[in-house]
């Protein structure tokens, strides 16, 4: 389900049409009457139909990927949409597994929506008499009247991965947000945007760990038993915790899932030869089918390049450098290709982990230092301030939206990480975005139902990751007694405390002893560093000599912050690229590439 676009204007309605013709996409059906056109498009490795009829006038498209009573596709859609009509919103998204934009067509009424968590983007403009609603930021600004662009939230989404709050970076275009639905009465053309009712989750209370983590296990057995009742199962596997937690609930249910790790040959694409060894290690202890992925990659790509990729992909193409290696893998080179493809990626726990922080009182700029990018804090930015300014309005945006009430004055722990987790959510859907472009995808520990039901854990049962390591150990037990890979180091899941122990750490707590007891107080940081110097070998070689991915990586840097600074649309609050790290440049110049191929009015 790879693209949607409703529009109330017939000229908008070609220019969307045309440029989803550009992108090769496959049409999954056209209805159309005189104030509404909609269009739907197959994912490209995936013909699942996406934009079902549903009587003489109804219908129910989406965009994303929904499992409905265990079924996916157009029988699964007709249900949604009967359930919908019989029951309401509501109703149906706490029955959905995944992430996902649906419109549904009732009684010359369209409303439209999202999955709780908001993780699928949609998009919508409404000027005049005309609105257009769209799961593709490109195809929403295809359709605008006039094309008109805020720099300052350019620059902001590239830095920060996504667009925090409504406003996007096309005037005019907003993001909607998953407390959020659209609703237009075709009788008369109204278009509104409403908050839903809120419907908090009940927190279970428990009162051990013990009783909290099988409760959870009950929970989410009941998630992966309607996802492996969808068919085969494909699971982006690497050595660390989250991975392994969703391939211990593949397991408990029975599944064979194919174990997928993608292999690059830059920084812009996670290349963890560590993660590769246990991923491969994990699939023969348990005798999973395992495919090597292919996502290296030519970067840097120049202009003509990036524009002929955004042509085809929107702005979401830029993840993982959008090498074309990835593109054709996820376009049909996984083989043979599963119905359902899963990541281990949730924002509980993919996330830096907020409640290990201190018991205090958080103010707002402690949260936007959290939250924050390295570049948008960085002394370099030449418009430091009013970035601080707009992502602190777009936080607070964001967390009314979420209504998260966050007091000048500062908040306690507990809505400290309700918020931080809450705002994190864009930027770690970027990925779950792009897949659906291909292929029915969801990160099952980033459905609500499983997210909320670990925020409300006590935070003495998530520190030092013992809840997770406790929930694997009942539903996988052999799952622990593999390496384990966290923060690019290895280590090992003790059995008895459920704890992780880095593989170096005996080592390193011998030789701090040894280095107190002996040498005099002021050696001791001296000989810290000297320590890590000497241990740290291949790094240091590594930034010596320079080596093949060195000298790629600082060829990219230079290519793209080179076409960023040469940009009117960025030189205006940037005068060096320096201070980026390679992902962020990357983004920006990709960004400006989509920008500049649609034209904009200054």
């Amino acid at each position: 389900m790879a693209r949607w676009y409703l529009t109330s204007n017939e000229n908008s309605h070609r220019q969307a049409e045309n440029a989803c013709k550009r992108a090769g996409l496959s049409s999954s059906g056209y209805l159309s009457t005189h104030n509404c056109h909609v269009q739907a498009y197959r994912k490209r490795a995936v013909g699942t139909d996406n934009l079902v009829t549903c009587g003489e006038d109804d219908w129910i498209c989406s965009a994303g990927t929904i499992i409905y009573r265990s079924r996916l596709g157009p029988s699964a859609l007709r249900d949604f949409y009967a359930d919908f009509v019989n029951s309401g919103i509501e109703a149906v998204r706490s029955k959905a597994i995944g992430h996902y934009a649906v419109a549904i067509r009732h009684q010359n009424k369209i409303t439209v929506f999202t999955d709780p968590q908001g993780a699928i983007s949609l998009y919508y403009s409404a000027m005049d008499s005309c609105w257009n609603i769209s799961n593709s930021l490109d195809i929403c600004a295809q359709m605008l009247p006039e094309r008109r662009i805020n720099p300052l939230k350019l620059v902001m989404t590239a830095f920060e991965s996504c667009t925090l709050g409504e406003e996007t970076f096309y005037r005019g275009v907003r993001r909607l947000f998953g407390t959020q639905a659209i609703t237009v009465d075709l009788n008369d053309g109204e278009f509104k945007v409403t908050d839903l009712p809120d419907t908090p989750t009940a927190g279970q209370k428990y009162s051990s760990i013990s009783d909290a983590v099988d409760g959870y296990k009950s929970e989410v057995q009941a998630v992966f038993r309607e996802i492996t009742a969808v068919g085969s199962v494909g699971l982006f596997g690497t050595g660390g915790r989250d991975s392994r937690t969703v391939l211990a609930a593949l397991l408990d249910q029975g599944a064979a899932p194919k174990i997928m790790y993608g292999v690059g040959n830059s920084d812009l694409t996670d290349d963890r030869p560590i993660d590769l060894e246990i991923a491969t290690k994990i699939a023969k202890t348990f005798n999973l089918p395992f495919q090597l992925l292919d996502w290296s990659g030519e970067q840097p790509y120049h202009q003509n390049m990036l524009q002929e990729l955004f042509r085809t992909y929107g702005f979401q193409y830029e993840v993982y450098g959008a090498s074309r290696s990835l593109l054709a893998g996820l376009s049909g080179g996984i083989s043979p290709y599963p119905d359902l493809l899963l990541g281990g990626r949730g924002v509980i726990t993919a996330c830096r982990r907020p409640w290990a922080q201190a018991q205090r009182n958080y103010t707002i700029d402690d949260l936007i230092d959290f939250n924050m990018s390295a570049e948008g804090k960085s002394p370099d930015l030449p418009c430091r301030e009013l970035y601080r300014s707009e992502f602190i309005q777009d936080a607070r945006e964001g967390l009314r939206r979420g209504r998260i009430e966050y007091p000048d004055d500062g908040a306690p722990l507990e809505t400290f990480v309700r918020a931080a987790l809450f705002l994190y959510i864009r930027t770690d859907a970027r990925f779950l975005n792009f897949a659906n472009e291909f292929c029915h995808y969801i990160d099952p520990l980033a459905l609500k139902c499983l997210h909320d039901s670990l925020l409300e854990m006590p935070f003495e049962y998530r520190s030092n990751d013992v809840f997770q390591i406790r929930l694997i150990h009942t539903l996988m037990p052999e799952l622990l007694d593999l390496p384990v890979c966290t923060t690019h180091r290895p280590a090992k899941i003790n059995r008895t405390t459920f704890e992780l122990e880095f593989l170096d750490g005996y080592k390193q707590t011998f030789l701090s002893r040894l280095a107190h007891a002996v040498l005099p107080s002021a050696c001791i940081e001296p000989a810290k560093k000297l320590y890590h110097w000497v241990k740290g070998g291949k790094k240091r070689e590594s930034a010596i000599l320079p080596d093949d991915r060195k000298l790629k990586s600082n060829q990219i840097m230079e290519t793209y912050g080179r076409q960023v600074l040469s940009d009117p649309l960025s030189t205006r609050y940037l005068t060096t690229t320096t201070f980026l790290k390679i992902k962020a440049a990357e983004r920006f110049a990709h960004y400006l590439a989509g920008v500049n191929a649609l034209g904009y009015q200054e």
